[in-house]
Parts: C-alpha cells; sequence; structure tokens
C-alpha cells in the first residue's frame, strides 16, 4: 500500500474498496433550493407568531370530494400547530445549514430531518386532537 496523492497520510486501498477510498464531497444544494426554503421558513416563522399573537392559527387542508379540513385553532391547540410548523422550518433551514457544512456528517442531518419532520406531524396530530377536544368541551 502507497499513500494516495491527494492524502499523504491515507494509504490506497485495492480496487474492492474503491468506494471508501473516494474523498468525501459535500453536499451541495442548488442556489434556488436554497433561497426557497430561507423565504417559504420565514413566511411560515411569521404566520405562526402571527397566529399566536392574535391566538388563531388557521389552517387549510384539500380534502376528496369536496371534504377539506378548515378550521380556526386556538389556545393550545395554536400553540401545538405553532410547534409543528416550527419543526417544519427548522426541517428546511436544515437543508441550507447542510449546503455551508463541508463536514461529513450527512447521517445527522438525515436523522434530524426523519425527527423534525416526525415531530412536526405529531404536533399538529395532537393540535388537531387539542382543538376537538376544545370544541367538544368548550374550552
Amino acid at each position: 500500500m502507497s499513500p494516495s496523492p491527494e492524502y499523504p497520510n491515507r494509504m490506497n486501498q485495492s480496487d474492492d474498496d474503491s468506494a471508501e477510498s473516494d474523498p468525501y464531497k459535500p453536499n451541495h444544494i442548488s442556489l434556488d433550493t436554497r433561497a426557497w426554503y430561507l423565504v417559504v421558513s420565514a413566511l411560515i416563522v411569521s404566520y405562526s407568531v402571527a397566529s399566536l399573537l392574535r391566538d388563531d392559527f388557521y389552517i387549510w387542508f384539500p380534502g376528496g370530494r369536496g371534504k377539506s379540513i378548515d378550521e380556526h385553532l386556538r389556545g393550545n391547540a395554536a400553540w401545538l400547530a405553532a410547534a409543528a410548523a416550527f419543526c417544519g422550518c427548522a426541517n428546511m433551514l436544515s437543508v441550507v445549514v447542510d449546503h455551508y457544512d463541508k463536514r461529513n456528517n450527512e447521517t445527522n442531518y438525515r436523522a434530524f430531518a426523519k425527527w423534525s419532520l416526525g415531530a412536526a406531524a405529531a404536533l399538529l396530530v395532537l393540535a388537531l386532537v387539542a382543538h376537538g377536544i376544545n370544541l367538544r368541551y368548550g374550552h
């Protein structure tokens, strides 16, 4: 084994291990994608803060056959929905940060993406359940 030209302290490996011997290439996220994620995140955070200030978090999900979810969340339900929105924004912003992070830690970003999307979905479901409880019991 001889030292590789790019990395003098790293020894060349056999052809079978060629995938492991390739130097790490950081992710490249296009400027359009980064700009879009930043703008959408800023809009979502602005909307969430404004909704919390007036205690009225409006959500709408299209549905089939003319049925859709069209609700105004208040109180704890609004806070849970805003937390879900913040988790979604954190997911988008992690993509932007990953572009500038040149370290080989893609598995950490993938784990964070799964966690943040799961947390956003769970918080949104909890917000809808809390909204249903508020409607039923009048709180």
